[in-house]
């Protein structure tokens, strides 16, 4: 099976010498294909990649802003299907919205999603009504979007029924372009925005109300099967109890550093996820009393948008062994080592903001094939790294 876009040409483009890894089940790819993406393989080779996404496994999952192919742009390494094919969860943070998508793609997005399995979320806060989707188009104004919707601003009981519109817009969006759901960036303290001066997000009342419309289309609320997910500050969005159901995945910003910067320790502990994992399921407590499910819906992820350290895979992991060499357990790694401590749970899964970079290794996404495998070893004989493969780290940059 071809990818349509595959066959554009790059004439005068340069591209990457290296293609994807050979097969999803290995743990480490030797020989790449011509094609530099899993698009040659039988119809047994993907049901069997389908199988496994749907399997009980640690989740795989990374936020994707590079997402860019195109007529005029025909950058395979920049598109869904160069990324493992044994990833999961794929969060675009950006070039998502129905002015971007080219039919390059939408075909791209088919396949990963039909063919592949893997599941494709478009990101966003939810500041404004019209986010990740309204008919007027990306160059509306927001005045024109809400009157669109008949919100105004203050009127609480006219603005949710505002809402519920706009939800079933977003569903619709979802679904006639194939996008397996939406994650959401809950951070209500920061900006909403010039001119917004009745915002969706920190608006409890609104949140709630836009939480359990959008599950009559998407989450293990709607029994569509597609994915409803909240990232940022998860442990302080409005009533858990009843809207926690609501959601597949909760994805902490475990970040051990914020921004790239050097403004912290690059070494992250981890108690730190200990600690969150704590904090987290305090706050569930009440929808999920079986902690055991509860942390199978927890994901944990590293900022990796600085470039020289996701090509590093990460920062450095420190546990009860002490800091770890980051040639054997960077960050990456670490989490998708990690499990709660404590007996019979373990973790939802693992991953990283700004995963992407990771396309330009040797080769490509060297350190997330290894952190899935790490994750959910394919066979009895991957080597996985243990506490006897213990080197120490410096600590340092």
């Amino acid at each position: 099976m071809k990818l349509n876009f595959l066959k554009i040409s790059v004439v005068g483009l340069s591209v990457l010498s290296l293609a994807a890894c050979s097969k999803w089940m290995t743990p480490e790819a030797e020989k790449f294909d011509s094609s530099y993406t899993e698009t040659d393989r039988d119809d047994a080779y993907y049901e069997a990649l389908r199988a496994y996404k749907a399997s009980d496994h640690k989740r795989s999952f990374g936020w994707f802003d590079g997402w860019d192919i195109s007529s005029t742009s025909p950058s395979i390494a920049s598109s869904l299907a160069f990324i493992p094919d044994s990833m999961d969860i794929v969060s675009l943070w950006s070039n998502y919205g129905i002015e971007y998508l080219s039919p390059e793609k939408i075909e791209d997005l088919r396949f990963v999603t039909e063919v592949k399995g893997t599941k494709v979320l478009c990101c966003s806060f939810i500041w404004r009504i019209g986010d990740i989707y309204n008919p007027l188009g990306p160059n509306a104004s927001y005045d024109d979007i809400k009157a669109h919707y008949g919100f105004v601003d203050g009127q609480t009981e006219n603005n949710l029924e505002a809402i519920s519109k706009w939800c079933a817009d977003v569903a619709w969006f979802l679904n006639n372009y194939g996008f397996s759901g939406i994650d959401i960036d809950y951070e209500p303290g920061e900006n909403p925005g010039e001119g917004n001066n009745d915002p969706i997000m920190p608006n409890a009342t609104y949140f709630s109300h836009f939480v359990k419309e959008m599950g009559k289309y998407i989450g293990p609320q709607s029994g569509t099967g597609k994915i409803f997910c909240l990232d940022g500050y998860i442990n302080t969005f409005p009533n858990p109890d009843e809207l926690g159901k609501y959601f597949d995945y909760f994805v902490s910003q475990a970040y051990t550093r914020w921004g790239g910067g050097d403004q912290s320790s690059p070494v992250l502990d981890r108690s730190e996820l200990d600690n969150r994992w704590q904090n987290f399921a305090s706050h569930l407590q009440g929808a999920y009393p079986d902690r055991a499910e509860l942390a199978k819906k927890f994901i944990v992820t590293d900022n990796l948008e600085a470039v020289d350290v996701c090509l590093a895979g990460g920062y450095f992991w420190k546990d009860e062994m002490g800091i770890w060499s980051r040639d054997v357990m960077p960050t990456l790694v670490g989490f998708a080592y990690w499990n709660p401590d404590e007996e019979g749970i373990r973790a939802g899964g693992f991953g990283a903001y700004k995963f992407g970079h990771e396309r330009g290794n040797k080769p490509p996404y060297k350190w997330l094939r290894r952190a899935i495998q790490q994750a959910n070893p394919s066979s009895p004989d991957v080597d996985v790294v243990t506490p006897e493969d213990y080197e120490p780290g410096s600590g340092v940059l």
